[in-house]
């Protein structure tokens, strides 16, 4: 998912109910099976890992995407304390880091590129495309048909006779004071 805040949201509810799921765990330790002190200290780990989790989550999901990207590396944390969790909640975890990273590379993209979103975004047709891009203050031009192209078309249509001598050099005039501005 690439809205951040819709990912912390569906993660932390999951979370919360993956730590209800050890909660329910944990009690079946205590009244249904043979009193074990590994598998009572274990199932509490996991609920306590996993509520806290979603709720890291839930508190993270209101939080400017600003504030949330400058404290990513409490999501990196969350990855390694999950490791010994519920794979489930380790897998979702992962995936809320990656979508962090993804959201803080698209943004440091944007403020390198300012163009980034407008030519990458959603596919274009060709008549949108710009005419100038500009790259390390160098202006690169991007027309489909380059000067070269359209004088040999207008020369074409001379020496077919379907423009007038005039006509040609008003055009190639027009061509070229195009190109150039």
């Amino acid at each position: 998912m690439k809205n951040i805040k819709k990912t912390l949201k569906v993660s932390g509810i999951l979370c919360v109910i993956i730590g209800l799921c050890c909660f329910a765990s944990l009690m079946a330790d205590f009244f249904v099976y043979d009193f074990s002190l590994y598998y009572i200290v274990y199932d509490s780990y996991r609920f306590a890992i996993s509520i806290v989790t979603g709720i890291m989550y839930l508190v993270y999901c209101r939080k400017s995407v600003d504030y949330i990207l400058q404290r990513s590396n409490a999501f990196f944390m969350l990855v390694l304390l999950n490791i010994m969790n519920v794979f489930i909640v380790w897998i979702i975890a992962f995936w809320v880091k990656m979508t962090v990273n993804e959201v803080a590379r698209t943004i440091s993209i944007r403020r390198v590129y300012p163009t980034y979103n407008e030519q990458y975004s959603s596919p274009k047709k060709e008549a949108d495309a710009p005419d100038v891009i500009v790259v390390d203050d160098v202006e690169v031009r991007t027309s489909t048909k380059n000067l070269t192209e359209r004088l040999e078309e207008l020369k074409t249509l001379k020496s077919k006779n379907l423009i007038s001598d005039e006509e040609y050099e008003r055009l190639r005039q027009d061509a070229i004071d195009k190109f150039m501005h």
